[in-house]
């Protein structure tokens, strides 16, 4: 969708913004007090480029006052979750420092200069902050993003841009480091989940439509997954909250529906699975061909072999949404709260606070 919202579109988006904050309710976190001045900004700013329109004003204002009235509802359960005495470990560099070394003579050519130490960044959906950020190794934000409503994912893409999955709105869209959108698919029922493809499509968890789809540039919908099939050939609908697509042309797919995160074929019939899979957020298919496990109720991330035996875990989390291993071998874990490194054997190395962190992903800058 494109163009200016109408009034349609704007009742919608009342609408969804009340399950938004029902949900931030029912998950004892309030929606940002700054929101609703930013629905209105953001409605003055649109009558500003448009005839004015008061029908529409109106719905604008009417899903601000959605969101400060439902956020006065859940600020207790507000006050019973987000705990006074956290302390913010100190940001630190995980990677081992060289000690200084006393100055060598000055030889009569300098020699060649030794490669700079790989840097890294994060890169974290905040979703009660409606924001992305981008933050170093030493926690400074180095690039944000404002007014992203219900940011669920964010994905950095090869040329830089950004890949934005926004929940309250139904829309997905790429966006440049100035914020200007570079491309947009709003067909959608409140998305947790998109990722780009190396074929230049999209591949989005619909969570809400209960369907996974690929996208191609200008919008068609090239695949649609709205149910699997067992080996039985039984079919059984979803309800996707991740969505990964494997080098081998295969889907996984973390399905809060029924409890399991699956594999399935290009025709939906699932190859693997792993049951018993209570609030499963994510699912990542490792290297060494295991599947990393987020299970948000439970405060664990497991990390399964092809057997679903559990060869590694971390648990004790903070309501844990995402998860991924990174080349280090640690695991980063958006868990409510924080974003969190952790080593293998638990410990845990770096972590940045944010309001509520629902995805973090780590890219090599």
């Amino acid at each position: 969708m494109n163009g200016t919202p109408n009034d349609g579109d704007l009742v919608a988006m009342a609408q969804e913004l009340q399950m938004d904050a029902c949900l931030h309710e029912l998950a004892g976190v309030t929606p940002n007090p700054a929101l609703a001045a930013r629905i209105l900004e953001a409605a003055a700013n649109a009558r500003a480029e448009r005839a004015p329109d008061r029908t529409a004003t109106r719905h604008w204002l009417a899903a601000a006052v959605i969101v400060v009235g439902l956020g006065v509802v859940g600020a207790v359960a507000w006050s019973r979750s987000h705990r006074q005495d956290r302390v913010v470990a100190p940001p630190q560099d995980p990677r081992p420092q060289p000690q200084p070394a006393p100055t060598p003579p000055k030889p009569e050519q300098d020699p060649m200069p030794a490669p700079k130490p790989a840097k890294a960044t994060t890169l974290i959906a905040d979703y009660s902050d409606n924001r992305v950020l981008e933050v170093d190794i030493n926690g400074r934000i180095v690039w944000s993003l404002e007014d992203v409503f219900g940011a669920w994912d964010a994905e950095l893409l090869a040329n830089d841009h950004v890949l934005i999955t926004e929940f309250s709105v139904s829309r997905v869209r790429e966006v440049d480091r100035q914020g200007k959108t570079i491309w947009s698919f709003e067909d959608l029922k409140n998305p947790y989940d998109a990722d780009r493809l190396p074929n230049g499509n999209t591949l989005i968890a619909d969570t809400f439509g209960s369907r996974v789809i690929e996208v191609d540039p200008a919008g068609k919908i090239v695949w649609l997954l709205d149910a699997v099939i067992d080996q039985n050939g039984e079919k059984s609908g979803l309800r996707p909250f991740d969505a990964d697509r494997l080098p081998n042309g295969n889907t996984l797919i973390a399905d809060v529906l029924r409890d399991r995160v699956v594999e399935v074929d290009p025709k939906g019939t699932i190859v693997w699975q792993a049951l018993s899979m209570p609030n499963v957020h994510d699912a990542d298919r490792l290297p060494n061909g295991n599947t990393l496990v987020t299970l948000r109720n439970l405060g664990k991330v497991l990390e399964l072999d092809r057997n679903c035996n559990v060869v590694w875990k971390l648990d004790g989390l903070r309501s844990p949404s995402d998860a991924d291993r990174l080349p280090n071998g640690n695991t980063l874990v958006a868990e409510n709260n924080q974003v969190s490194e952790y080593e293998p054997l638990g410990g845990l190395i770096w972590r940045y606070e944010t309001s509520w962190a629902v995805e973090a992903n780590r890219y090599p800058r």
